[in-house]
């Protein structure tokens, strides 16, 4: 039959669909094609798959190509009856129909063929015939005549099909602007009457949403992530808000299509792109959309999904290739939160795996896979997904090597014998798995990637890992000073393996472009073809593989133990045994050249930093052979025969004397002299002397990353911690003293088992080491808005937790709550292959567009399981896959709206809600909820909303009525009502710095103009939060504890002010709350104290400096200290008893040292 264009439009869906999702059998079942077409096809395109194949034989397919569009190349179309609701039959492509666009329907569905052709092949040089077919649509592109007006509407719509088919097959910016092109088409398709425009805004149209979607797969492609993530939210929600007006169902065959064409790719490429930005936990929440109800919350993504995968047909078969794409993904977020291995996702987990490897492999998978599956035995060879499930396999085989190089690592430096017997016994089967995981990476899975340029470099960035790991592992074996029995075989077999690994891929190392020309190198990597993700792991894998195997050779310093001697030995006779005589030039020369291909591609293509030249330039040094101390001397620094300063500088009224520098310069010859006169030598210092210090001072410093601290009291409990003085920019000129919050949570034996880092600004990781705590006490940090005196320190924090990985050997990750405007400020730091190991970004405001009540939706920890883990607490992962066998503890963190612009033109500025679970409890609910509302100024319904000038004027229309209706403004106060305790800001008083003073603030007008124009409360709107929040409590909560923690003080608020005012506010709003200052080293124990009713009512005490006791808040004294004006905290007791010189003397001692850092009560 003789198809609509209606029908055609579906079709074309279809077709996409299926090449989109790898259903070709499907495909191929559907078209025919006239006999030219089948030809060339079946017969002449698979001539490009012979590596004789070159740019002459590229031109004659190519004319072959538009020889066969112009003629009917598809000569029909079918459509079975499993293709449920949409009209099935045979449609056919006839000469001489009356319709010539037909021809151009033909001539497109033969192009589409085309690359799906190609895009089943996966490999060069199919790959690279992509360019050609946009070429070819070029060429064909239907002109729209306006004199033929019968076929106007049909014309359009075949244009823009063709436009679409451009975007998808062109790249980048190319692929954006034929995208733009149909655009402009869109009105002419659906309408411009005004009522078909405002339908078009506010839902959008199956093209409009079409064009969102290519124009977001273009965006990603040229790594424009953020505004490919706005194009596929848009999408997203304006398909569910069309299928909630229009009352749509997955039964309608129409919107079944759309939802499977447009709506599934853009909820998978949300979750790919957030796994590009390293943001796991949102990939696996992109996964979870089930939980997206549209406005009538009558249909969710989960119950189409449910319904069309119980199909027998085309949906079905879409459906489970999106599970299918959605349990890889999952994978791989698992992999990259290193959250696959724990009790509550290892079954999961290895489910996932299982099932893909049986559907899509073949095969069968073990938690203990140490092979791949051939490439030959896959029924469908180098299907994208395939491949895809393979780089996630290999991946997990990286994890897995990873730990064992730490398990080793720890068994090198730990004198626990029980641990190490433990460990010998385990270690050498690790090895033999490691070594078969290399071997299938270096042998089965190339031929996975090879010829396809893409997957290569993926390739290589994992070969570099795997160089980097187990060259490390080496490295730990070859520093063994006592060698151990059970180890030598396995440290040989694992020699070996690594050097076949290196030697499959050592014809691919870059040389210099001069160098490219020749026979010799014509494999060799290019490294500005590899991605920026890719490089600095090829790099970084290759710099440790030739550092250890230089030390080995070269070094004789490097041989000093029997294990290194063993080593030098093995790669002799491997590489005699492969006809290599020289073990240094086998390495040497291809290092060399690489180093020189690294130092061109800096220059040319990268930063040209000086530093990775020099860094590089001591790579090169590795291969000079090194002397030896003990009988070498050194004249580099104080020789006066190499520097000529001594004849200049040298006088008789202060000669000079090189043995002044005595032991600490050993390898220097004039150094050998007598030192100086004895009677120095009890006032010099020595190198014991020297050595000591810098000993104590490391040890003291590595204090704070190996354990835990301990705090008063030894039983659970809950504490805030104050860690900020004075708001704003002034401490970063180094005149006070700024901060932080902290909030911790002891165990029975006092030490901290869950810490929360919040707004860590200037100063806070010296305020929060110098109040005794660890950096292994933070488990998570928030970060309410991007201003610096919010998240000064949290580089520092980051650059700790490295360097305690190099001190300690342990990866060290803390989750990390912050806004998009903050994940900008740090890009720089979680692009960072080395830096982004220590923290899970977790984006409040990521999911804002496609949903607005995003605020609702908390973060959730619970305490995993092990204690052999780095990381204590984790987020519960998004549909809960890690729910089995965790804690009943649990923390809540939920977002809050605040006020305050950030200026970072992405982000509103957030407060949070903390609510601390420890279960159900027969005697009272023993929840403790803790607000902050960081940075905000007042905002409440009698200014906004139900305060709005326009409602009250009445002569005059409020053009914002509809926000206002909304109540969108919500308020401050309310959404703090049900915390036990609320922190908030202050900022200043009064407008000071414009010469305000408070009598200018007669008129209430000026009270507004100020709360409605600054960035903080300030008094005015301080006092209205307070009152809102005081007088909301009904009459059983009016004897509730609730307590008020007032910080973020301008520094002008100094001679008493800050407690002054805060006295004020007890008295005059507060009604008998407490209230406090925060300043460092406020520390409240948040409990709640069961009454007798059974109900559990807070509690609150506060730590008194001199005692170190805690005590009621009402009892609670202050005292300013120092020319900072420190703000200290006595009970009433020592307030009173305490000698004043006493007292000024430990005050003096917080306040210049802080207090010692404590493991254990």
């Amino acid at each position: 039959m003789k198809p609509t264009i209606d029908q055609l439009e579906d079709i074309n869906a279809i077709v996409d669909v299926c090449i989109d999702r790898e259903l070709y059998e499907l495909l191929d079942e559907m078209m025919s094609f006239s006999k030219a077409g089948n030809d060339l096809l079946k017969k002449d395109v698979e001539k490009l798959g012979s590596k004789k194949w070159d740019s002459k034989k590229t031109k004659e397919i190519i004319y072959q190509m538009y020889e066969v569009s112009k003629e009917f190349p598809t000569v029909q179309i079918s459509i079975p009856t499993s293709f449920e609701g949409i009209k099935s039959g045979v449609f056919t492509f006839r000469h001489g129909e009356k319709d010539d666009w037909l021809q151009q329907w033909s001539c497109l569905f033969w192009i589409k063929t085309v690359r799906a052709v190609l895009q089943k092949k996966n490999k060069e040089p199919w790959i690279s015939g992509f360019d050609d077919v946009v070429g070819l649509l070029e060429a064909n592109i239907p002109k729209i005549n306006p004199a033929s007006k019968h076929t106007m509407y049909a014309r359009k719509k075949t244009v823009f099909a063709f436009l679409m088919e451009l975007s998808a097959s062109a790249r980048d910016e190319a692929s954006n602007g034929y995208a733009e092109r149909a655009r402009y088409l869109v009105p002419s398709i659906v309408g411009t009457k005004p009522e078909d425009k405002k339908e078009r805004d506010k839902y959008g149209t199956r093209y409009d949403r079409w064009i969102w979607y290519n124009m977001g797969l273009a965006y990603q492609h040229s790594g424009l992530h953020h505004k490919a993530v706005l194009e596929f939210n848009r999408v997203i929600s304006k398909f569910w808000d069309w299928v909630s007006y229009y009352d749509k169902n997955p039964d309608d065959p129409r919107s079944a299509l759309e939802f499977v064409f447009v709506v599934l790719p853009c909820v998978l490429q949300r979750a790919s792109i957030s796994l590009q930005l390293q943001l796991g936990y949102h990939a696996l929440e992109a996964m979870e959309e089930s939980n997206k109800v549209n406005a009538n919350e009558t249909e969710t993504l989960q119950a189409w999904l449910d319904t069309l995968s119980l199909r027998q047909g085309f949906f079905a078969q879409c459906i489970n290739n999106y599970l299918e794409q959605k349990s890889i993904f999952q994978i791989e977020a698992l992999l990259q939160l290193e959250r696959y291995n724990y009790s509550g996702t290892q079954a999961i987990f290895n489910e996932k795996m299982q099932a893909l490897w049986k559907s899509k492999l073949h095969e069968t998978w073990t938690s203990t896979q140490t092979k791949l599956p051939a490439l030959s035995r896959t029924p469908s060879k180098r299907l994208g997904s395939h491949v895809k499930l393979i780089e996630q396999t290999v991946a997990w085989f990286l994890q897995e090597a990873k730990e064992l190089a730490t398990k080793i690592k720890s068994f090198s430096k730990t004198k626990d014998g029980q641990f190490k017997e433990e460990a010998l016994s385990t270690i050498p089967a690790d090895i033999e798995k490691l070594i078969e995981r290399m071997d299938t990476v270096k042998d089965t899975y190339w031929h996975w990637v090879e010829g396809n340029s893409f997957d290569e470099h993926i390739y290589f960035s994992e070969w570099g890992k795997f160089l980097n790991v187990s060259a490390g592992i080496l490295e730990v074996f070859r520093k063994l000073k006592h060698s151990q029995a059970q180890l030598k075989g396995c440290i040989k077999d694992l020699l070996i393996c690594i050097l076949k690994f290196y030697g499959s891929q050592k014809q691919r190392m870059p040389v210099p472009r001069s160098l490219r020309i020749c026979k010799d190198y014509s494999k060799s990597l290019r490294l500005e073809n590899l991605r920026s993700d890719d490089l600095p792991d090829f790099a970084d894998g290759l710099k440790s593989f030739y550092e250890v195997m230089a030390r080995i050779l070269v070094d004789k310093n490097g041989k000093e133990t029997d294990n290194a001697k063993a080593m030098f030995e093995c790669i002799e006779e491997y590489l005699r045994s492969v006809g290599n005589a020289s073990p240094i030039e086998y390495f040497k020369k291809v290092h060399l050249r690489l180093l020189d291909a690294l130092d061109e591609y800096e220059k040319e293509f990268s930063e040209a930093r000086r530093i990775t030249f020099l860094d590089r330039c001591n790579e090169r040094l590795k291969w000079v052979e090194q002397g030896d101390v003990s009988t070498s001397r050194c004249q580099g620094c104080l020789s006066p025969d190499n520097l000529p300063y001594w004849s200049i500088i040298d006088s008789s009224e202060q000669p000079l004397s090189p043995g002044a520098f005595g032991e600490l310069l050993r390898c220097e010859a004039v150094c050998s002299v007598k030192l100086q006169p004895d009677s120095n030598k009890d006032t010099q210092l020595n190198h014991d002397n020297y050595e000591t210090i810098m000993h104590n001072a490391e040890l003291d410093f590595t204090r704070h990353f190996r354990e835990v601290s301990a705090h008063l009291p030894q039983e659970c409990a809950y504490h805030f911690l104050g860690l900020q003085r004075w708001n704003s920019l002034t401490p970063a000129q180094g005149k006070s003293v700024g901060g932080g919050y902290f909030i911790y949570r002891t165990g029975e034996d006092g030490k901290i088992d869950l810490g929360i880092a919040i707004d860590p600004g200037f100063d806070f990781v010296r305020n929060f080491l110098r109040m005794g705590f660890s950096l292994r006490d933070i488990d998570i940090v928030m970060i309410s808005h991007a201003h610096a005196d919010h998240l000064w320190d949290f580089e520092s924090i980051v650059q700790l937790l490295n360097e305690m990985r190099g001190k300690i050997g342990e990866t060290r990750r803390v989750d990390v709550i912050l806004t998009l405007g903050v994940y900008s400020r740090f890009k720089h730091v979680i692009n960072n292959s080395t830096l982004r190991k220590h923290i899970n970004p977790l984006v409040i405001d990521i999911r804002k567009e496609i949903d607005p009540d995003f605020l609702n939706l908390p973060f959730r920890f619970r305490k995993l399981d092990g204690t052999e883990k780095p990381s204590r607490w984790g987020v519960v992962l998004p549909g809960d896959m890690d729910s089995d066998g965790q804690s009943s503890m649990e923390l809540v963190i939920n977002a809050t709206r605040a006020y305050h612009e950030d200026y970072s033109d992405e982000s509103d500025s957030f407060g949070f809600l903390l609510t601390f679970k420890e279960g159900s409890s027969s005697s009272g609910n023993t929840d403790v909820c803790f607000g902050y509302t960081g940075d905000t100024k007042w905002v409440g319904n009698d200014l906004y909303s139900e305060g709005c000038p326009f409602k009250i004027e009445k002569n005059y229309e409020c053009s914002c009525s509809p926000i206002c209706n909304d109540n969108i403004f919500e308020s401050v106060a309310s959404q703090y009502r049900d915390c036990d305790v609320v922190l908030t800001h202050i900022g200043s008083l009064i407008k000071h710095k414009s010469s305000e003073k408070f009598e200018d603030y007669k008129n209430p007008s000026k009270c507004e103009e100020l709360i409605r124009k600054e960035n903080h409360p300030y008094l005015f709107g301080m006092i209205r939060l307070l009152k809102e929040l005081r007088s909301a409590a009904s009459s059983e909560e009016k004897s509730k504890d609730k307590l008020i923690l007032l910080g973020e003080f301008g520094e002008e608020l100094r001679g008493g002010i800050r407690y002054d005012i805060v006295n004020r506010f007890r008295t005059g709003i507060l009604d008998g709350w407490p209230i406090l200052p925060v300043d460092v080293g406020l520390d409240i124990w948040m409990k709640k104290e069961n009454k007798s009713n059974g109900q559990s009512q807070p509690y609150h005490k506060a730590l008194c400096v001199m005692c170190e006791q805690y005590h009621p808040i009402d009892k609670i004294k202050f005292y300013r200290f120092g020319h900072d004006e420190a703000i200290f905290y006595f009970c009433e007791t020592c307030f009173k008893s305490t000698p004043e010189d006493v007292r000024d003397a430990k005050l003096q001692h917080i306040y210049d040292v802080g207090w010692e850092l404590k493991n254990s009560i």
